[in-house]
């Protein structure tokens, strides 16, 4: 019974949640462009940008067109990251682009404001965008345009942020979209949208690698400690220090968790000691077991190179 359980929590949990993700940031991402983009005739860049100006003007679906020009950059990105980051990318391309086509056709998410309301569609488009991205980057996926620009770019410029990439390469195609549409106004409403997606991306990336680190001073530490260890099923470490008044050795319970456990710790620590003294900081990112497992700001690594002999 231990072992299915085991095997249910370690390889069919995670892919159920993979799912549950994609299926939300897909519905984000159609609500982004049925709702906002394509009605105020926004354009956020990369390949949606471009999909964008060619529903406008031609009256092509936005979802193939993305499909369609993502293929060189898939290939580009399974040359740089491998089959395996590779395998979720194509799954996001195309079931984010089905969504925005077939919801279209079914018209689930109609304009939700005039077209002539361009700051309205910018700000609600931007945010719904980036928040879509966002999780679907914390799940290792991407659909695909500027994601997989930047996360090239990324593999030789390390010290710029994905989400500062993105913008750059946003950035020259709205240009390009304006040149199309011979609108020079709509950059401005363009960009708009362009620095709410990225914000709210950035936002949504770092607010699940963030957690907290807990400092708990007690007298009852080995208690605590395999409470917290049982129940929460984290790493604890115990520090050795001294009450600078009494002059007393100590053990002091040093515990890193995630937003959501922080006031679970808190409370086994308050039941077991009402007298224990808690310190709680913030950490910007956690990296390890049971946290974030990647060193980038995504669930993606570069392939490895092979050594020449």
């Amino acid at each position: 019974m231990t072992t299915e359980v085991n095997v249910f929590k370690q390889k069919i949990l995670p892919k159920l949640t993979d799912v549950a993700f994609l299926v939300a940031s897909s519905l984000l991402y159609a609500i982004s462009y049925n709702m906002f983009l394509v009605p105020g005739s926004i354009f956020v860049g990369g390949v949606g940008g471009i999909a964008t100006v060619l529903n406008i003007k031609f009256g092509l679906p936005t979802g193939i067109i993305i499909i369609a020009l993502n293929v060189p950059l898939i290939i580009g990105f399974i040359i740089a990251y491998g089959w395996r980051s590779s395998i979720k990318t194509i799954i996001g391309v195309l079931t984010t682009s089905v969504f925005v086509d077939v919801t279209a056709a079914l018209n689930i998410f109609p304009a939700a404001f005039d077209p002539s309301d361009k700051i309205l569609n910018a700000l609600f488009g931007g945010i719904t965008l980036g928040a879509a991205l966002g999780v679907l980057f914390w799940r290792g996926i991407t659909t695909g345009g500027t994601d997989i620009a930047a996360l090239l770019l990324k593999t030789k410029i390390k010290r710029v942020s994905t989400s500062t990439l993105i913008l750059i390469c946003d950035g020259a195609v709205i240009v390009f979209a304006a040149i199309m549409m011979n609108d020079w106004l709509t950059v401005l409403y363009s960009f708009l949208a362009v620095f709410m997606m990225t914000s709210t991306l950035g936002f949504v990336t770092g607010g699940f690698d963030k957690g907290s680190l807990v400092y708990i001073f007690s007298e009852k530490t080995d208690e605590i400690a395999e409470t917290i260890s049982k129940t929460l099923d984290r790493g604890v470490t115990l520090l050795d220090g001294m009450g600078w008044y009494t002059k007393r050795e100590q053990k002091i319970i040093m515990c890193a968790v995630k937003k959501n456990e922080l006031y679970k710790i808190k409370f086994i620590a308050k039941t077991v000691d009402p007298r224990s003294f808690i310190i709680v900081s913030e950490s910007d990112e956690t990296i390890g077991e049971g946290f974030k497992t990647s060193l980038g700001e995504m669930g993606f690594e570069e392939k490895e190179k092979k050594k020449k002999p």
